[in-house]
């Protein structure tokens, strides 16, 4: 087999009478060129950050997951930890499901954070399409998770791949949610992610005879408001695999890798926000009835 070199000699002599040779880099067209590693953003989740080593910047970041798999939680926070730093970010949310109140007990800086409230898969894509377009995002997080699966498989590749290269050579993180991988090989890194069980406090029993003595090892009266027979949720153990990382060494690329044992603590989370506090997120984002920038017909939402 002929080296580089003897290749390189051999063009250069059939381009010489020609004269091409002095128009063509030869020698540079056969130089080996490494890819470099994008920048990566931690998400703010240590075990994850081990795992995968950050999300990467001007590429495309698949989080998959059933419901209660960590998939929400790992998405606030990363928009936590960019409008912590100062990053505006923007959320587009197809089915309508973000909670201002929530987002902001983790720690998401709403003032920095665009929330497109869309109602149907072809609104969320258009928005997509239209915020991509408009850059100056540290991220941009297209949530399908209220999107049922067979759906979302249906939107063509070609969205995905349209996406990626929209923030190419850009600083933004764009990050789906979903239920099943469908963004495939345009995915730079394919995290998956699943819920192994529910970690619950032990019974708060009590006697319910305040003259009856207590058994030993019975805990003791519940809280104020928990009824004697009630327990709290503490946490939920979740894992979290690496289906593909293309910015892995070469050496631990091939096997997927599972994290150890995570446990999410629940917090102290209102679920439902209070007025003030969602006024103040419709303000950021895009009203129910203000869909007009997003009425792109798609095919896509047609589909049964």
């Amino acid at each position: 087999m002929k080296s580089a070199a003897q290749i390189c000699a051999q063009v250069g002599a059939a381009l010489e009478p020609h004269g091409l040779q002095k128009e063509v880099n030869l020698a540079s067209s056969f130089v080996w060129r490494q890819a470099r590693a994008p920048q990566t953003v931690p998400t703010g989740v240590a075990a994850v950050d081990a795992l995968t080593g950050g999300l990467p910047r001007a590429s495309l970041t698949e989080i998959s997951g059933l419901p209660s798999s960590g998939r929400t939680a790992l998405e606030l926070a990363l928009l936590a930890s960019l409008t912590a730093n100062g990053e505006s970010c923007a959320l587009i949310d197809a089915d309508d499901a973000f909670d201002p109140a929530s987002a902001e007990a983790t720690g998401v800086d709403l003032d920095r954070l665009l929330w497109v409230r869309c109602g149907s898969l072809e609104q969320a894509l258009s928005a997509t399409d239209l915020v991509l377009g408009a850059g100056g995002f540290g991220a941009v997080v297209l949530d399908l998770a209220g999107i049922p699966a067979k759906r979302a498989r249906r939107i063509p590749l070609s969205y995905w791949f349209r996406f990626r290269r929209a923030v190419e050579g850009t600083p933004t993180i764009l990050a789906l949610i979903d239920e099943e991988p469908c963004a495939q090989s345009a995915a730079s890194l394919a995290l998956h992610l699943e819920a192994e069980g529910a970690h619950w406090s032990a019974a708060a029993s009590a006697p319910r005879n305040p003259g009856t003595p207590r058994l030993p090892g019975l805990p003791g009266p519940p809280p104020p408001g928990i009824p004697p027979h009630g327990r709290l949720l503490q946490g939920i153990r979740r894992r979290a695999q690496v289906i593909r990382n293309r910015n892995a060494r070469p050496e631990t690329s091939n096997t997927p890798e599972k994290t150890p044992e995570l446990l999410m603590h629940v917090g102290r989370l209102q679920m439902d926000a209070a007025p003030s506090e969602r006024k103040k997120a419709f303000a950021l984002g895009v009203a129910r009835g203000s869909h007009a920038l997003f009425n792109r017909q798609s095919s896509i939402g047609n589909r049964q």
